[in-house]
């Protein structure tokens, strides 16, 4: 008891000296990181609060009831909210791959359970994270709460599903498969629930901005991104601007619905799954591909692979370490991580 204890407290200490130490390189002098993204989410949430759209004239993407929920951090001192931002944001990686190594009995594997949060707190796609201020964690956290829980309770099922929608189109291929899985074992509450969170959701953002959903479609659809205007703009790459056609990019789905069929939400489902959407959507950003932690779990926890194993785990370390560094706009760890967990299928 006292070692794990131990151990829970260093790992705390290492995530709040990691975002102190993010914070000062954000404020000292010339900064060396500059969270752009967060800046975007905050002064969304100061618009809010002066009953302006965020969706006009500003690099804000996300549902209307994101902004509210950012709301408090507009009181705060900028160094203090970027502090809270920080800390939200690795904590939120922690706890997920931390959840993600239970569920797949990383335990019995023959690393350090202690050393895959600490690596992965600090590999490229985090770091991205960190650098823009982005919110991927949060979605990250709330989608694995949702496909790890057998037995969720209501609040859970809401908070959950509410980190969900902030970047909907990140978790729509898993997410699908867990309302399909629920719909298949008849566990209507979880569908009930999460329609009225939505219906709830979508009636504050009415009742604060009649017009929010036509300027968020709008925003989506024609918004000036750093790389030109629209979704698929330059600097927002997906595999399709990249020339590969559509009904390819299906392959990958359509062999995950049939598992789904065969096996229900197998752990091998849900970790192709979540690297299947960063494949179909249309763009890729390297602060995206903590959803790809997952898939690097599951592999690294089977032992009895030999040479096989290893030759993957080389596979999926430049994957999440080496490419997003060197292509950070190009989305093939999506494609070699999806390589790995088909070759880890092989017998």
């Amino acid at each position: 008891m006292l070692k794990k204890t131990f151990v829970i407290f260093l790992t705390l200490f290492f995530l709040l000296i990691l975002s102190m130490l993010l914070l000062k390189l954000s404020f000292e002098g010339q900064p060396l990181i500059h969270m752009i993204d967060y800046e975007h989410y905050l002064e969304a949430a100061r618009r809010i609060t002066l009953h302006i759209s965020p969706y006009q004239g500003l690099e804000y993407f996300a549902p209307l009831w994101f902004a509210v929920f950012l709301v408090p951090l507009t009181y705060l001192s900028p160094q203090i909210a970027s502090l809270v931002w920080l800390l939200l944001m690795v904590v939120s990686l922690f706890i997920a791959v931390v959840a993600w190594q239970r569920h797949l009995a990383f335990a019995n594997s023959s690393w350090r359970p202690v050393v895959i949060p600490i690596l992965f707190l600090i590999a490229p796609p985090s770091l991205y994270v960190y650098i823009t201020g982005q919110s991927s964690p949060l979605v990250f956290l709330g989608l694995t709460s949702l496909l790890l829980c057998a037995k969720p309770s209501v609040p859970r099922l809401l908070i959950s599903f509410f980190l969900v929608t902030i970047k909907p189109h990140l978790v729509v291929f898993p997410l699908s498969l867990y309302l399909a899985e629920s719909m298949r074992q008849r566990r209507w509450w979880i569908l009930w629930s999460i329609g009225l969170t939505l219906l709830l959701l979508v009636g504050v953002a009415a009742w604060l901005d009649p017009a929010w959903f036509e300027e968020w479609l709008l925003a989506l659809i024609g918004g000036k991104y750093r790389g030109g205007p629209g979704l698929v703009a330059r600097g927002y790459v997906g595999l399709r601007e990249l020339g590969i056609p559509v009904f390819v990019l299906g392959f990958p789905v359509l062999y995950l619905l049939w598992i789904w069929h065969q096996e229900g939400l197998s752990p091998y489902l849900l970790c192709s799954s979540l690297v299947a959407n960063l494949m179909v959507i249309p763009y890729s950003r390297a602060y995206d591909y903590n959803f790809l932690y997952p898939a690097v779990i599951l592999i690294l926890t089977d032992s009895t692979r030999g040479l096989n194993r290893r030759v993957l785990g080389a596979l999926l370390l430049s994957a999440i370490l080496i490419l997003p560094l060197l292509l950070p706009s190009v989305p093939l760890p999506p494609v070699l991580t999806l390589m790995a967990l088909l070759l880890w299928r092989v017998k």
